[in-house]
């Protein structure tokens, strides 16, 4: 009798285990199908490894690592980072630097997303003016205002630039407010923590083997910016401040960016301010600001649009509409802009 009881139940446990098996076999098999259906019909592009999560700026680079940006049998870029945690050869944090260094803050169009390594305009400007400079490019993509300066305070000063670069995109007015780490108070910088809910992802995901998988790019990014957009719109309200009916977004990188141009001309440092595609033409109030700052010493803003006036096919085939010939074209162009500014320093 107890036999039998016996017998039983293990034949009820092999039964439970064979079914288990089998549902993991076929949600294997359905996975693994999945994944190369979507690679034939419609690859999906994919970053590894990603940012890594940062309290004090919401995400940052990983040091050491190339972070490969590939859409399976249609492109591939590789973007090696170094130990300090930026794009491009480490230059060495001294006291007393021999060249003049000129820092780029900017995002995924600074930092050169959809180029290879060498061939982004910061790498550009490094080689053609390597005599004399020293170029240290510290874009990352995704990253506001609010992230570049801080960035800046804490480790861009260390190399006392006489120039910095700062380069402006629409989505740069938001991106504040995903991850504001940098406010104003009393008139004065103030870091705080990023508190984008959101960016716990990035702890457990952004080196996980996941990242290279198609179905989970196929739904990562609308999920992610579903999420992000919640938050940062519940910020904002979408609604338009009192001053002068300006919306709030360009209000707040307007004060950023007046009280951080000052600051640094305070110092003698240049701010050379560069935007994508004519964004910063399409935003009325932070123009106006830009085109006050202007008329001051230590601030250029360079309208980069007519050095793409005659140029067709500078895009990448990412997406970004700086590719390795747009790279090119700017590069070689802002030589020129801090040559002659450097010039009629002399």
């Amino acid at each position: 009798m107890n036999q039998e009881k016996t017998k039983r139940v293990l034949t009820v446990k092999r039964k439970i285990q064979f079914t288990i098996i089998s549902l993991l076999l076929g949600f294997m098999v359905i996975i693994a199908f999945g994944e190369i259906l979507i690679r034939i019909v419609n690859p999906q592009p994919y970053l590894y490894p990603r940012w890594q999560y940062s309290s004090s700026y919401g995400a940052i680079l990983y040091p050491n690592v190339t972070m490969v940006n590939k859409r399976p049998g249609i492109w591939k870029f590789k973007y090696q980072i170094n130990s300090l945690r930026y794009r491009g050869k480490p230059v060495p944090i001294a006291k007393v630097y021999r060249k003049n260094n000129i820092v780029v803050l900017g995002d995924s169009y600074g930092f050169g997303t959809g180029v290879n390594d060498g061939e982004e305009f910061a790498a550009i400007l490094g080689s053609e003016l390597k005599e004399n400079h020293e170029v240290i490019n510290l874009s990352v993509g995704g990253w506001g205002l609010t992230q570049h300066i801080r960035r800046f305070y804490e480790f861009g000063k260390l190399y006392q630039p006489k120039i910095v670069i700062l380069q402006y995109c629409k989505n740069d007015l938001r991106d504040n407010f995903s991850n504001r780490v940098t406010v104003i108070k009393n008139d004065e910088f103030k870091f705080v923590n990023s508190e984008l809910s959101v960016n716990w992802v990035k702890k457990y995901m952004s080196k996980s083997f996941i990242q290279k998988s198609q179905i989970y790019n196929l739904f990562r990014n609308n999920i992610y910016k579903l999420y992000e957009d919640k938050e940062v719109d519940a910020q904002l309200n979408l609604r338009k401040a009192e001053n002068n009916n300006a919306p709030k977004a360009e209000i707040f990188y307007a004060d950023l960016l007046t009280l951080f141009a000052e600051e640094l001309g305070s110092q003698g440092i240049s701010v050379i301010m560069i935007s994508v595609n004519g964004d910063l033409e399409k935003s009325d109030y932070l123009k106006s600001v830009v085109n006050h700052l202007n008329r001051t010493k230590h601030f250029k803003y360079v309208n980069v649009n007519p050095w793409f006036a005659s140029m067709h096919d500078y895009g990448s085939p990412e997406g970004h509409i700086w590719g390795k010939k747009g790279h090119k074209i700017l590069g070689e162009n802002l030589v020129k802009v801090i040559k002659a500014m450097e010039s009629d320093d002399e």
